[in-house]
């Protein structure tokens, strides 16, 4: 009888043991779980790269010298239209994705004056680029998601994320 009774308690002392392992991996992984997406946050140009690795100065506006102009922005609306906000013009597309794999086609703009040339250049450049985009994925934690888009030359965009 003994020997049932510690059988049984070791029994059920792997079985809890074996439950806590399963569910450990949930909560310390930091996986971005699937409320995190392109159509769930607004994304914010927080450093651009160029296929080297290093700080892109050509997205930085003169006067800025903390790094890339934060009004670059991106709002994916929904499954297939992507527009930039915070410039002189609204400017929006269509893309498409498959995978990682991201294809975003010509923009479209408004044709309104711009009284800061810097802006406006800026502006041209970004509509120039987005359709160079190639890859995208989503990093970092859920409270603090990157965006970051690779486009056919090597260089990088990381937008931060903030909850639409």
């Amino acid at each position: 009888m003994l020997n049932r009774t510690s059988f049984t308690a070791a029994s059920v002392l792997a079985a809890m043991t074996l439950a806590a392992c399963t569910s450990a991996p949930h909560a310390t992984t930091p996986a971005t779980p699937s409320s995190v997406s392109l159509q769930s946050h607004e994304w914010q140009l927080h450093k651009a790269l160029n296929a080297q690795g290093t700080v892109d100065p050509q997205w930085q506006l003169p006067g800025r010298p903390q790094g890339p102009a934060p009004t670059v922005g991106l709002r994916f609306v929904d499954a297939q239209t992507v527009s930039v906000e915070n410039l002189c013009n609204r400017m929006h597309g269509r893309y498409t994705l498959n995978g990682t794999n991201i294809q975003v086609e010509r923009l479209a703009s408004t044709l309104m004056a711009c009284p800061n040339a810097n802006l406006m250049a800026l502006e041209r450049k970004v509509g120039q680029w987005l359709p160079q985009a190639r890859t995208w994925r989503i990093v970092g934690n859920p409270n603090a998601p990157v965006l970051e888009l690779q486009f056919d030359n090597g260089a990088r965009w990381q937008l931060t994320g903030s909850p639409t």
